[in-house]
């Protein structure tokens, strides 16, 4: 497998733009797709060493939008000017929704219109006793709690309930899904109760396709059977072979181009079925070669574009 370093200039590279001849003229160039984020908890490590560096050398490789996770913790207004001086957008955001009171939502809520957020996505999911537990307690809370069928339907109560509450405060809510959600709880999927349960006009999905994948799921028939639920995407890859599992796992991560997943077939069934957005997100990746990473599967998805063309 080819190694990710050298791939790409980091940071104070010009703009990248690829060409799609065989050779590498310049003449047939064209530009990453627009439809293509960066998820920010890829280059966390890089953010943490250096926040407006990283987010210019996003810039720099062609990335214009943005979905906020593992950013330093900053004030919103903080947020907006950092991404607003590296000419980003941050149009989404995973905030922990499932495992927050009302007092603590309507808080976070504002914070995410402060930054520019139009979708505020949870990240994972909580259960009813979790709210009880202290903020600072509560993820090691959730990772101790085997979450049965009625998590799920409080999960997926949750969401319909909120979903008035942040639609008042001008932001959608999705629900990301791991690998746990393909685990079958009573003769369905988590994710399939879910799916059944939520309200559409409440809240709507982000397919994570990597972490179907790991669950064991098969991408394609999950958004063939469910128009219109999946507004965005995360796109992972793994290198192979790979063992599906529903339990919390991380496997290594491979990229794009080099592991399981159809991207052509991926990429062709999401515009059809209207994900508007996609976000790049590769995992477990050395930090200095976080952005580089970044920039090689904007590569792959130019090309893949061009091609098709």
């Amino acid at each position: 497998m080819l190694s990710r370093r050298g791939l790409l200039a980091m940071a104070g590279a010009a703009p990248l733009v690829w060409s799609l001849s065989e050779g590498g003229s310049a003449s047939a160039a064209v530009a990453p797709p627009a439809d293509l984020g960066v998820q920010l908890w890829m280059v966390r490590q890089s953010m943490a060493q250096d926040f407006p560096g990283t987010l210019k050398a996003l810039a720099d490789l062609g990335v214009r939008k943005v979905e906020l996770a593992g950013a330093p913790d900053l004030s919103g207004a903080e947020l907006r000017a950092a991404f607003d001086a590296a000419g980003l957008a941050c149009v989404s955001g995973h905030l922990p929704i499932l495992q927050m009171t009302d007092a603590e939502l309507d808080h976070r809520l504002a914070y995410a219109r402060e930054i520019g957020m139009t979708t505020v996505a949870a990240p994972m999911p909580g259960f009813a006793g979790l709210l009880e537990v202290a903020p600072a307690d509560r993820f090691a809370a959730l990772l101790a709690h085997p979450l049965t069928a009625d998590d799920w339907r409080w999960n997926a109560d949750r969401l319909n309930q909120i979903g008035d509450k942040a639609r008042s405060a001008g932001v959608a809510i999705a629900y990301h899904n791991h690998n746990v959600e393909f685990a079958d709880v009573g003769g369905q999927t988590a994710m399939d109760l879910l799916l059944e349960r939520v309200d559409p006009a409440q809240a709507h999905f982000q397919f994570d396709v990597g972490n179907a994948v790991l669950g064991g799921a098969d991408p394609f028939d999950l958004l063939a059977r469910h128009p219109g639920r999946f507004r965005s995407a995360h796109l992972k890859d793994w290198r192979a072979p790979l063992q599906p599992t529903t339990r919390l796992a991380s496997p290594a991560s491979a990229a794009f181009g080099q592991g399981v997943i159809d991207w052509a077939r991926w990429r062709r069934a999401s515009a059809e079925a209207g994900i508007a957005i996609s976000f790049i997100e590769r995992e477990n990746m050395p930090v200095g070669e976080e952005v580089a990473a970044a920039g090689q599967a904007l590569q792959y998805f130019t090309t893949l574009q061009g091609n098709r063309a």
